[in-house]
This record gives structure tokens, sequence and C-alpha cells, in this order.
């Protein structure tokens, strides 16, 4: 994994900058195809994301200004989410990110996902799992689509509750990325127009139950 070291407690790990070196550092095994690298477009976010980046007027500021002031009444955090957002903000003083502005905002990514989201040509509803045990990034073809396996890893595409039934029982991660299929309202919308596209939501029971504690170890990184 990529990372920068901010500070003695705060550590920017990169996603785009690690998987980039993996597809230049490593041949193909089809020699045909010399490099590859993820859209850039995907990680241009430099705004929470529930931020009203492009509202600009005086009663945009003063709803937000009445957000602002609801939070800090609302919001008490515990010990180990205090230390979590102490180290977030201290993250952003250092990493120097843009303002976001009507020009710099995270439309660009936003874009880009919604049509990903929109793409019924990949049934997500199927279950892909399979492996790829050679020194070679390999370029495989499921659903009509193209994707690129990383050499020597197994990968699973497959409901997030079936997690129990992919993977050995002494099988522990090393990091993992905690991105769980929340029940929102935009998903809804999309599925509304197209059930094929998107993914299925889960609610937060269903969430609560993925035994991912049972795949992980004393120094495992949950981001």
């Amino acid at each position: 994994m990529g990372y920068q070291l901010l500070s003695d407690t705060v550590v920017l790990l990169d996603h785009k900058a690690a998987v980039d070196k993996i597809y230049s550092n490593y041949k193909f095994y089809d020699d045909s195809v010399v490099s590859a690298s993820l859209k850039s477009q995907l990680f241009r976010i430099v705004s929470p994301y529930d931020r009203k980046n492009t509202v600009s007027d005086d009663v945009g500021q003063d709803v937000n200004r009445r957000r602002s002031k609801k939070k800090k009444v609302v919001e008490v955090f515990d010990e180990t989410t205090e230390k979590v957002r102490s180290n977030h903000s201290e993250f952003l003083k250092l990493s120097n990110l843009p303002a976001p502005t009507e020009e710099c905002d995270n439309r660009t990514a936003l874009e880009f996902v919604d049509g990903f989201n929109r793409d019924d040509r990949y049934d997500r509803s199927k279950t892909y799992n399979g492996a790829n045990n050679t020194q070679f990034v390999v370029l495989a073809e499921f659903a009509s689509q193209s994707f690129l396996i990383p050499p020597n890893c197994r990968f699973f595409n497959s409901e997030v509750s079936n997690l129990a039934n992919l993977l050995a029982p002494d099988d522990r991660f090393d990091f993992v990325v905690l991105d769980p299929p929340w029940w929102n309202k935009y998903i809804r919308r999309t599925k509304a127009v197209n059930s094929k596209i998107s993914y299925q939501m889960l609610d937060n029971n269903s969430i609560g139950n993925i035994p991912l504690g049972d795949y992980v170890h004393e120094n495992t990184i949950v981001a």
C-alpha cells in the first residue's frame, strides 16, 4: 500500500499510487499491454461527500450555518471516535488539500461513479471467484467487461453476506477497506429506473452481522 507519513500519528494511504505501482512494475501476461493505471477522476475528491460544494448564495450559506450549529449540539463521540476525528482534522491541516470551488469540486468523481453505477452490462448478482497464481498481471473478461487481476492474488465478486462461505477459517487480512452497501435514497432512486444497475443494499442489522472480526489479526488496519 502506498503511503505518506504526515506526522507521528497521521499517515496518508494512497490507494491509486499503490495500484499504479503494481500495474507498472509487473509485466502483463498479454505482452501487448505495457502498463495500466486507475482513472484519476475516481480520486478527485476535494471535499467531504455531503458538502454542498456548488452552493455559493447567501441562502445556501445560511442553511449550512444552521446545520453546523445543530450538529454542534447533538454530536457526542466516544473516546475512539473522538481520537479518529482529531487525527482526521490533523490530516486535513497537513495534507494541503485545495479549497472546494465551483471549478474544483467533487463533480468529476461523482459523474464517473454515476456512470459506472448506471452501466447494466455487468450482472452484479452473479458470483465470480478465482485466483491469479502467476507473476504477471492478467487481463480477464467477465460479463462482457475487462478486469485487471494483480499477480499472486485471489478475488471474490459476491454479496458481502457470503463472506464466510468464500474464505477459509484461517484467512486473515492485513488491510481492510470497509465500504458497506448502506441503504440510501440515491441507490433506491437509481434502482427504480433499472433494477439491474448499482449494488444491492443492506440494512444496518445485516451489515452488523458480517463476521469481519473473524478475519482480522491484532495488526490489521481497517479503513
